[in-house]
């Protein structure tokens, strides 16, 4: 499966000369030796200063690229997106996406104080319960229990810039959902409810534009940055991770109050 990034598909192995087309002159430069430039994670990654035209968003979708590659790769993923999905898969893999973002949502709380948009933005959990409950009442969909994970292996942000990496993730993942939810209007009931998947609806766009903005604002220096980086790449690896948890998607969790009896 292709890593979907920014709205669009691509495989791995082109990431970075998608990356290098989309610059020119000297940037072009400095995104190969950002790359390319080994990291043990024991330093942090030098990226160019803002007045070297690397948008926080760039250089966030840069020192992710390897995090958000294994997510994609996850089994979780490849059953969503194959060809021979079911509405039982589809529901397996909400159920876990609901129990990770109900505690991601808990440790977004503070984003209201920087984000207009935040209830917004927070309204994934409920649009999965939502989903949950139609096919459960409307599809007959009957899934079994199973406890929620005890914390998210993530830490509270300390700042704003953590705050803002972390919901990078979550708000980069509503450009994705517009291809996951093509995928499978194709190969399911087209009147499936999808309402995680089709996050903001038409203004899909304009959501995601207004919190490059935020990035814009609260990410204006190295030390910055790194927070960002920093929160991003452990929010992608905490949901790889709970993904893994799921041998198959024989085992998941749905709402107490939806689970068949």
């Amino acid at each position: 499966m292709g890593i979907v990034q920014d709205g669009q598909t691509h495989g791995a192995g082109s990431l970075l000369n998608r990356y290098i087309k989309s610059c020119v002159g000297h940037e072009k430069v400095m995104i190969k030796e950002i790359l390319l430039r080994p990291n043990d994670g024991a330093d942090p990654v030098d990226f160019p200063s803002r007045d070297q035209s690397i948008s926080p968003r760039l250089a966030l979708r840069m020192a992710t690229q390897d995090a958000h590659a294994r997510l994609e790769e996850n089994a979780c993923m490849h059953r969503l997106m194959a060809p021979g999905v079911t509405v039982n898969d589809y529901a397996l893999v909400l159920q876990a996406f609901a129990a990770w973002h109900e505690p991601l949502e808990y440790l977004l709380s503070d984003l209201p104080m920087v984000d207009p948009d935040a209830d917004r933005r927070q309204s994934k959990a409920q649009w999965l319960t939502a989903d949950l409950t139609d096919l459960v009442t409307n599809f007959g969909i009957r899934l079994p229990e199973i406890s929620a994970p005890f914390g998210l292996g993530l830490e509270r942000p300390a700042d704003t810039p953590a705050l803002l990496g972390m919901a990078y993730v979550v708000e980069g993942a509503t450009l994705g959902g517009e291809i996951i939810a093509r995928h499978l209007k194709k190969y399911l009931n087209p009147d499936i409810p999808m309402r995680f998947f089709t996050a903001y609806g038409p203004e899909r766009s304009i959501m995601w534009q207004r919190f490059q903005k935020l990035l814009d604002a609260h990410i204006f220096n190295q030390a910055s940055l790194q927070h960002a980086i920093s929160a991003a790449n452990a929010t992608f690896e905490s949901l790889d991770h709970w993904l893994s948890q799921q041998p198959d998607l024989t085992i998941s969790r749905l709402p107490r109050a939806l689970v068949s009896p």
